[in-house]
């Protein structure tokens, strides 16, 4: 467990954000400054612009091409997102890479031809800084693991309840846990975006749990909530890549499915998916990682 929480530093419960949001709050402020860019538009060449394929992690590019190839193209795309979603939800196709081309999630990106009275204002307003870079990388990942946590397609071939509050925090544990893991490969980037990401998922923490009717004793409940994550994370560090693998298995069985004995079956199904999860997290370029450009779709 030391050696777990010393990964990341404890911040105080209820506590307020790290210092460093406010430059968040300038972000969206200027946002309007981007003309003529979406909402959570990445940065791209100008010959060539991405979208999300429907419900999906595949992308479609436009090459300024005649209508029927363009179709053409949207369809093939749209094909390759729908396969690619069936493999996420099927924890023994082989590993491919996560990195996502679509569009951000969260935070607007700058455009490439941005004019330079733009980039000033976005300079001054810190968005070129590291820490802001960052924190983009934190929110994206965050949103990234929200989002397949709580698919009801992988609740539902997982045996998960989708409406128990325990098994949806261990379900969001444990993809948190899968991105950290991998976040510790990247050095002092890593480091930095790993921090930034667990404040935010205490943060979704906190939400949950006032959203679940909690009003006193709070800080005792998130304490223990807290204490549940380390646990858990320590189960899995040590059962990842064990022999034989089914003590990955039993640390989910226990961590996730409240050590329900009907339910052994699903854990190591589950097991199949998270070391499925950690592989193709590994072949996921650091580029996409560091930025947060990841989908589990």
């Amino acid at each position: 467990n030391k050696q777990t929480r010393s990964m990341y530093a404890r911040r105080p419960l209820l506590a307020s954000r790290d210092p460093s949001v406010p430059v968040m709050s300038v972000l969206e402020g200027i946002r309007s400054i981007l003309g003529g860019v979406p909402d959570g538009a990445l940065a791209r060449p100008l010959s060539q612009h991405h979208h999300a394929s429907g419900g999906g992690g595949g992308a479609t590019r436009f090459f300024f091409s005649s209508p029927s190839s363009a179709a053409s193209a949207a369809h093939d795309d749209d094909v390759n997102g729908q396969v690619k979603q069936r493999e996420a939800m099927d924890p023994d196709a082989p590993p491919t890479s996560l990195e996502y081309r679509g569009a951000a999630r969260v935070v607007a990106t700058a455009p490439p031809d941005a004019n330079i009275f733009k980039k000033l204002l976005l300079f001054m307003g810190g968005y070129y800084s590291k820490q802001s870079s960052y924190m983009r990388a934190a929110k994206e990942l965050n949103a990234c693991v929200k989002e397949q946590a709580a698919d009801p397609r992988l609740l539902t071939a997982m045996d998960i309840p989708a409406d128990s509050f325990q098994h949806t925090h261990a379900m969001l544990s444990l993809h948190v846990w899968m991105v950290l893991k991998r976040l510790r490969l990247e050095g002092k980037p890593g480091k930095k975006i790993s921090q930034i990401m667990y404040d935010e998922f205490q943060d979704d923490v906190e939400h949950m749990v006032r959203q679940a009717g909690v009003q006193v004793r709070l800080g005792k409940h998130l304490s223990e909530l807290e204490k549940q994550f380390y646990g858990s994370c320590t189960a899995y560090d040590r059962a990842i890549g064990s022999d034989p693998p089914e003590t990955l298995a039993t640390a989910l069985w226990r961590n996730v499915y409240q050590g329900d004995g009907g339910r052994k079956g699903a854990s190591e199904r589950l097991a199949r998916y998270v070391q499925r999860g950690v592989a193709c997290l590994a072949k996921t370029p650091s580029a996409a990682v560091l930025e947060g450009r990841i989908s589990f779709k």
